[in-house]
């Protein structure tokens, strides 16, 4: 059975769809959702329509005013400043006072229904009842919801951000432990290389200082001397082809043995990847459920399932007794807020003297614009009301509260409504 609190507003039922970007079945939600329809109107496209039509019936007021000794312009202002800050201190106990009827009638709630549960014998209920943690307002538990993904957040970013970094410090090492082999295999086929031309040069030194000696004999001819220097050349041609031939061997070595040092960093680098990962899903996940577990303590008191008739219709009783207080309740604070705005409103009228009976042209004036100015309001609040409703259809909230407060365990629906009203003026 749905929460008591959920009938303490006059609602607007909707059916029951898909939610395209809002969890209704959050328990800090339960399918309900409400709109401030005081910030509504306010940002509805033809409010300024509506404030030109309270301006347009104050200026006739203002001119039907009986003469009257005039104020100074610092009089005036003081008087004007006084009467709204009075208007904005009535309008803020109205306000504390809705919030205290809320509170109230929510601990009448669990009082009376836990009462409910114990006649019934469900008395682990019915402490279970009492006991719920009290989330005051429908923004106290959306601040705690976003301050929970937020430290999630901060904790997924941590994590990446320590396997990236353990990332990076291994390819580092591989790559570093890499570099220091290849180094030590291409050192290695240096001195092979320089050993074989110096073994070369020995080899040869014997038959290259027989040719040296006899080039340097004055009494060659050209072609001798040619012949010899062929010979000379001959040697170090085939010094230097066997070298290169051992160097080339040692080029292609390199580059299968640097191939397979990358391929090995490559492996190492994907295992421990792949191991890190694991470790990086086990902990977000124990985060995970321990925010849930956080969050879950913001679904409030529960009723048991499978209730017995009697308690089954006690219980509504007592929702629709509640409902009842709500609204009587709400009527009184409306009413004494009602009375003191209007007579803050003569206050203001009596500034200048004037006559809020007018008679004549004036009022006749005055009561063509205040019909079109109560049409007008009630267009506006039709279109708040219809866009609420498509909305909440849309997003699956079986229940949307039209009202000038915030409803505690409810999802604030007015900025989409506000966007819906700006975008399509509907």
């Amino acid at each position: 059975m749905a929460s008591i609190t959920r009938f303490l507003a006059g609602v607007l039922l909707v059916g029951v769809v898909a939610c395209s970007h809002v969890d209704v079945s959050s328990p800090n939600i339960r399918g309900i959702a409400y709109v401030n329809t005081n910030k509504a109107m306010k940002a509805h496209p033809l409010y300024p329509q509506l404030q030109d039509l309270n301006a347009a019936i104050a200026a006739i007021d203002l001119s039907a005013a009986v003469p009257m000794v005039p104020k100074s312009p610092e009089e005036m202002k003081a008087d004007v400043a006084s009467i709204k800050a009075q208007l904005a201190q009535a309008e803020k106990q109205s306000t504390d006072a809705i919030g205290a009827l809320q509170n109230s009638l929510a601990q009448d709630e669990r009082t009376e229904v836990a009462a409910a549960l114990r006649s019934a014998g469900l008395n682990a209920a019915a402490q279970a009842y009492e006991s719920a943690p009290v989330i005051s307002s429908a923004a106290q538990a959306q601040a705690i919801e976003k301050s929970a993904a937020s430290d999630l957040q901060s904790y997924q970013q941590s994590v990446f951000a320590q396997g990236r970094a353990t990332m990076g410090a291994l390819e580092k090492r591989l790559h570093e432990q890499a570099q220091g082999r290849f180094q030590t295999r291409a050192a290695q086929y240096a001195r092979e290389e320089s050993d074989l031309s110096l073994r070369l040069s020995q080899q040869d030194a014997n038959q290259r200082l027989a040719l040296q000696t006899k080039l340097n004999n004055l009494a060659l001819n050209d072609a001798q001397r040619k012949k010899l220097t062929s010979q000379l050349k001959a040697i170090d041609q085939n010094e230097k082809s066997q070298v290169d031939a051992m160097r080339a061997r040692h080029q292609k070595e390199l580059q299968a043995y640097q191939n397979q040092l990358q391929a090995g960093i490559m492996k190492q680098i994907r295992a421990q990847a792949t191991q890190l990962q694991a470790q990086t899903q086990t902990q977000l996940q124990a985060r995970q459920k321990q925010v849930s577990q956080q969050l879950a303590a913001l679904a409030g008191p529960q009723i048991p399932k499978n209730l017995p008739s009697a308690t089954k219709v006690q219980l509504e009783q007592i929702a629709s007794d509640l409902q009842q207080r709500y609204q009587t309740g709400l009527a009184k604070i409306s009413d004494r807020f009602n009375e003191t705005r209007s007579d803050l409103n003569a206050e203001y009228a009596a500034l200048n003297g004037v006559d809020v009976g007018a008679v004549g042209a004036a009022k006749k004036q005055r009561d063509k614009l205040s019909k079109e100015r109560a049409e007008l309001y009630k267009k506006i609040d039709t279109q708040i009301a219809a866009a609420a409703q498509r909305i909440a259809k849309r997003d699956g909230f079986s229940v949307v509260l039209l009202d000038p407060i915030a409803h505690p365990g409810g999802y604030d629906l007015t900025g989409d409504v506000i966007s819906s009203l700006k975008s399509t003026g509907t």
